[in-house]
């Protein structure tokens, strides 16, 4: 056999130059076309010389050629043929071909002996297919050493420590390699005690003699239970063994003093080391960067540079990971600039460390350049950009990334999704963020992890969606982690819920009675919320546990130095400068509309000593220094270890506008990029914007009907001016009242969340008085859309003093619409010729108001132009802010698609004219695809005799002819036609909005009623004169409120009274307004949103209720209840306060056709209504506090 082995190697080398010049064979076939000669191997094959073919074939590693070419094999090639197929089947991990090769070997008859049958154990180990080997090795006859070690290490390297300490235990012989696969086995299944223990064993052995690879291993066990007693004795048997010149072994030993804790002793034997390699300059690096003696690593690493060592891929990570923890960019710039020039493969994870070190160092510019650099990101890269950009305050551009990565074939994993979901979070994306969580199961069939759920719980809490957040928690299949219950407590902090955050607390108690912040978060909370006894008691108990809170700090680096700040810290050698510069800075502030926070400083002092205590937060200490120390116009960055404060996120904006600086702000939990007075964050994470106004009521003289007349005017305009928000704005206006008699303005629509004392009407609030101000401050939490403004005293409302609050989405929350080319608001009002105190004197003597004298858009009857671009598509917001009369809304040839009523985005149903009651609004968009020209655009009342009619024009931009030809036609007078266009505006169940309905859930078809209320309203005669009442009650404004609460119509004459209904907060009602009158009727409730859910004619049954609509009805705060019917809403009374339900017909509210409801618990927390405010107004026999 020798002999024939020996001739066809000889035939093999005499036959080399002949193929040796082959690249690689065709796949599936064994002949080039482009070559004019026959090939080696076909030449082979015609010869039936099968085995050097395959020879031949395993040189170039054309495992599939060979092992197809196996099977034309008549004969058994030789042991040394199948040698080489085994090999290259272990090499490729081939577990198909091997088996191919074992089956040939089994059906040619061959008799395969120790070393082949070694060999295929090998493969199949490592291959993974330990059952396949096993039986191999009992179908073994003869067994050598080799073959019982194949079948240990097998098992071992599979994590099969017990089945290989089986084999171990009956091997009749055993060599160091054996030992060696056993102590390696235990070290890599986290067993390191048995790793000593065997390593003992083997000591103990006669016949066992240790290796550096044993004794390697020995030395990373001793290193994971960080003892060093065991490492010293393993290094004094490296000694007496005579093993000591191995630099490997070196390298073993202080990298397990290091992980002991033992730099100083690890450093002395890296010092021992005479020849280092790269693995031992990494190693001493890595040791020094983790335990945190970040100058000696990043000194070690530059004497590694100017050494004759090159540094891997290891060593570059690891230093980057440092300079990523301290936030270092300058140290890591240099780092990437030593890479680039020394070339490093943009496919290592070097090349992800650098992309996660400029993210977490703000520097997304950089980050991105990196990855553009890359030809093909690896996960960790794409995940450290996705992440950065949404810590950076760029939402879109990771959801975008995110993007990108599928496109790219890249399967995103968990932290992936994490990433994303985060992005979500700081954007306050919530249904996007629903969207994504349920795609990680149902489109890339991944698990949720906890860390998906505590994302997801983060995005619900900070949205205030409690109740959903619940359901989340409940229905999770692991046990909530710490992290989780921490995002619930900063959510109850936020949104001020005492009772689930004293839930979180009990929680996180459990799992880390250590950590301060949680009896520090829950004490503000109690504070906040006026629980001072609680506050007490939680601080008391903290101050017990012995546990001492973090201390807030921030970092800047300058020149190299870094100087780091404590709140109240004077021990900075430019204190003094760093204070007089701040108190500079607050004068300029506040001279831009800057108020500081006081409410954070929850301690028992005065407003002035808070301020003053703001000033010194740590974040603001380093940015006046870190401006003081660089030059005009440059950046600055700074770092905090905890939470960016609500003030200094506030102040900062100031301070960048005033500076004009780019200032970078990075505390816990992400970046803030500070530009201009804008934050990168949009706000989202810390307090929202604030618009300031400044408003004077006056008289004036206009002539709207083309008679002069005295009007209302704000700020010298009618309508007043138009204030342009977005969801989640404060709103601050300090309105001065310049007219003879006191006056208030009511916000139609806005909810007002926990504080009614904003609301504007004289139920909350005491009126303005003349010649005095009054500022108010409320926030558009949660809102989006159309609303109006308008007068609530006396019938200031008739002669002006309206106008548009229009609130905008969020620019993270898209539409469920296209983008318009433009945004028109037109104010539709019915207008009398008569002043305000004419009518108000008509009413009082006890007369009904007459039909108006005309209509006005925008305080003009004719003549006004709206410009529009052909082809191009425009948003109307149109309000009716008239007094007395519906009217009906049309474009000539054009017809609208209805998005929004009142906050509420709806189904986009077409419409050719819309009915709008008094104090509704809606939002249509209107596509300009006419010829071009004008085209009227009419406003008209509806149920009146006769019918007023006012237009403006609608002109295409070019348009050469004047609006023409007669008016659009209105619809019919008959009620039934209004009832029924009434029922066709639904809610869009898919919008994504800031809150989309009241309840925050579309299901409240299924909540159970609490309570039903049928309001009943009627014109009668009270002492001789016209007054209008609900239930026989015609309301009058006391001096002091009082409770009377009728839930249905009372019989009996009627009555002057103060109709207050009490209701429990969150309980859900079910209100029936009953219009037993002849005319058109219109409700309208302040503080929250109600389900329009049913309209009918005739009188009210509970059989009626099978008539609601209980998917989705439109929520809306202005409901219109037609002659001789019903309508009903269904509302969530979860907003506490006194809240006014009136007629938003003027002159039945001023003559008693109204009420209020008062929404109550005893509970006295911020979270469920805020405190009176500080500048509130007093009157009749309420006094001011002293």
């Amino acid at each position: 056999m020798n002999q024939t082995i020996a001739r066809k190697l000889s035939t093999f080398v005499n036959m080399s130059s002949s193929y040796a010049s082959m690249k690689r064979f065709p796949e599936k076939k064994f002949f080039n076309s482009n070559q004019e000669d026959v090939s080696v191997v076909e030449r082979l094959c015609k010869g039936k010389r099968f085995s050097e073919a395959i020879d031949v074939l395993c040189e170039q590693k054309l495992l599939i050629e060979a092992v197809q070419l196996l099977s034309r094999a008549k004969k058994p090639p030789p042991a040394s043929t199948y040698c080489n197929l085994i090999q290259i089947c272990t090499q490729r991990r081939a577990l198909e071909e091997g088996k191919k090769v074992h089956e040939h070997i089994i059906a040619s008859g061959f008799v395969p002996g120790v070393v082949i049958c070694n060999r295929l154990m090998g493969m199949y180990a490592k291959c993974g297919s330990l059952v396949d080997a096993r039986k191999v090795f009992d179908e073994m006859p003869h067994r050598d050493v080799c073959s019982w070690n194949v079948m240990v290490n097998g098992y071992a390297e599979a994590g099969l420590v017990e089945e290989a300490r089986k084999v171990f235990d009956e091997m009749p012989e055993r060599d160091s390699y054996s030992w060696t696969a056993m102590v390696n086995g235990y070290v890599k299944r986290d067993q390191p005690e048995e790793a000593l223990v065997m390593y003992s064993l083997m000591q103990k052995e006669r016949n066992s003699k240790a290796n550096i690879f044993t004794v390697s291993s020995a030395v990373a066990a001793a290193a994971e239970i960080a003892c060093i007693r065991r490492g010293r004795e393993i290094h004094g048997h490296v000694v007496r063994a005579g093993l000591d010149s191995d630099e490997v072994l070196w390298s073993s030993l202080m990298d397990m003093c290091g992980k002991c804790g033992c730099i100083d002793e690890a450093r002395r034997i890296f010092d021992k080391i005479v020849v280092k390699d790269v693995v031992s300059w990494t190693s001493m690096i890595d040791r020094y960067l983790k335990s945190r003696r970040w100058r000696e690593g990043f000194s070690l690493f530059s004497e590694l540079v100017g050494s004759r060592t090159r540094p891997n891929e290891y060593t570059f990570a690891g230093v980057l990971n440092a300079c990523t923890d301290l936030t270092t960019e300058e140290f890591g710039k240099q780092v990437h600039g030593y890479m680039t020039r020394v070339g490093y493969d943009p496919y290592s994870f070097a090349s992800s460390s650098l992309v996660d070190m400029y993210t977490k160092c703000g520097n997304m510019e950089s980050a991105k350049r990196v990855v553009d650099g890359c030809p093909r990101p690896d996960l960790f890269s794409w995940t450290s950009l996705i992440g950065g950009y949404a810590q950076n305050g760029e939402p879109e551009k990771a959801l975008k990334y995110f993007d990108l990565l599928l496109e790219s074939g890249t399967k995103p994993d968990h932290i992936t999704f994490v990433s994303v979901l985060s992005a979500c979070t700081h954007a306050g994306l919530l249904e996007k963020g629903l969207e994504y969580f349920h795609s990680i199961t149902e489109k890339h069939g991944m698990s949720h992890t906890d860390d998906h759920y505590t994302c997801l719980v983060d995005l619900l809490a900070r949205s205030g969606r409690f109740e959903e957040l619940k359901d989340v928690i409940s229905q999770m299949p692991m046990k909530p982690s710490k992290y989780l219950w921490a995002s619930v407590l900063g959510g109850c902090s936020t949104h001020g819920n005492v009772d689930l955050a004293e839930e979180a607390a009990r929680e996180l108690f459990e799992i880390e009675p250590e950590n301060p912040a949680t009896y520090v978060t829950m004490a503000n909370i109690y504070a906040s919320a006026g629980k001072w006894e609680e506050e007490g008691r939680m601080r008391k108990r903290l101050n017990q546990t012995g546990i001492t809170k973090t201390p807030g700090s921030s970092w800047t680096e300058v020149k190299r130095m870094r100087h780091v700040f404590i709140a109240g810290d004077t021990s900075h050698p430019m204190h003094e400068q760093i204070v007089e510069y701040l108190s500079e800075l607050r004068k300029k502030m506040k001279e831009e509309g800057y108020v500081p926070a006081t409410n954070l400083v929850l301690h028992d002092v005065e407003d002035e000593q808070k301020e003053e205590n703001l000033v010194y937060h740590s974040e603001k200490l380093a940015v006046a220094f870190a401006i003081l120390s660089t030059p005009e116009g440059t950046g600055v960055k700074v770092f905090k270890n905890l939470r960016a404060c609500v003030d200094c996120h506030s102040a900062i904006k100031f301070i960048s506008k005033i500076t004009k600086r780019k200032i970078t702000v990075r505390d816990s939990a992400r970046f803030h990029c500070f530009e201009n007075g804008q934050c990168s964050c949009r706000d989202y994470c810390a307090e929202d914007p604030y618009l300031f106004y400044t408003w004077t009521v006056t008289y004036g003289t206009r002539s709207p009907l083309g008679v002069p007349q005295q009007v209302i005017l704000i700020n010298g305009q009618f309508p007043g001016p138009a204030i342009e928000a977005v969801t989640n704005n404060n709103i601050v206006v300090n309105l001065i009242n310049k007219l003879d008699e006191p006056f208030l303005i009511t916000w139609n629509g806005v909810k007002q969340r926990r504080t009614s004392w904003q609301d504007g009407v004289l139920g909350t609030n005491c009126p303005i008085q003349p010649n005095s101000n009054w500022t108010y401050q409320f926030q558009l939490k949660d809102q989006i859309g159309t609303y109006t403004y308008f007068a609530s005293t006396s019938m200031h409302r008739a002669s002006g003093a309206f106008g548009a609050l229009n609130i905008n989405q969020r620019s993270v929350i898209t539409t469920p619409y296209p983008t318009p080319d433009g945004d028109f608001t037109l104010l539709v009002t019915d207008w009398f010729k008569m002043s305000h105190k004419d009518l108000r004197k008509r009413l009082d003597a006890g007369y009904a108001l007459p039909l108006s004298d005309g209509l006005l858009i925008n305080g003009v009857s004719k003549g006004l132009i709206f410009t529009g671009e052909q082809g191009k598509t425009y948003k109307f917001r149109v309000s009716n802010v008239g007094i007395a009369t519906s009217i009906n809304f049309r474009i000539q040839d054009h017809t609208m698609s209805l998005i929004e009523v009142e906050g509420a985005h709806t189904l986009q149903e077409t419409y050719e004219s819309l009915d709008v009651h008094v104090g509704q609004s809606v939002t249509v968009l209107v596509n300009l695809k006419a010829s071009v020209r004008d085209y009227y655009i009419v406003a008209s009342t509806r149920f009146t005799k006769p019918i007023l009619n006012t237009n403006a024009s609608l002109r295409y931009l070019g348009s050469k002819n004047a609006v023409s030809g007669p008016l659009p036609v209105g619809p019919t007078y008959h009620i039934h036609w209004s009832m029924k266009q009434a029922r066709t505006i639904r809610m869009n169940l898919t919008a994504n909005a800031a809150r989309p309905n009241p309840q925050g859930s579309f299901h409240y078809g299924t909540i159970p009623i609490n309570r039903t209320l049928i309001l009943a309203n009627a014109a009668t005669m009270i002492y001789g004169k016209l007054r209008y009442t609900v239930n026989r009650i015609s309301y009058i404004n006391p001096e002091t409120p009082l409770k009377l609460a009728d839930c249905t119509p009372t019989i009996g004459p009627a009555h002057f009274g103060t109709s207050v209904f009490d209701v429990e907060l969150h309980e859900f009602v079910e209100i029936i307004f009953q219009n037993d009158e002849r005319s058109i009727q219109s409700w309208h409730m302040d503080g929250t949103s109600a389900f329009l859910v049913g309209y009918g004619s005739g009188t009210w049954n509970v059989t009626m209720r099978k008539r609601y609509n209980l998917v989705d009805a439109v929520a809306r705060h202005t409901f219109q209840v037609y002659p001789l019917s019903w309508t009903s809403i269904l509302v969530s009374l979860d907003n506490k306060g006194m809240w006014n339900l009136r007629s938003q017909i003027w002159s039945r509210r001023y003559l008693g056709q109204e009420l209020y409801v008062r929404v109550w618990n005893d509970e006295k927390s911020i979270y469920t209504e805020a405190d009176p405010p500080l500048n509130a107004l007093y009157c009749g026999q309420a006094k001011r506090p002293r």
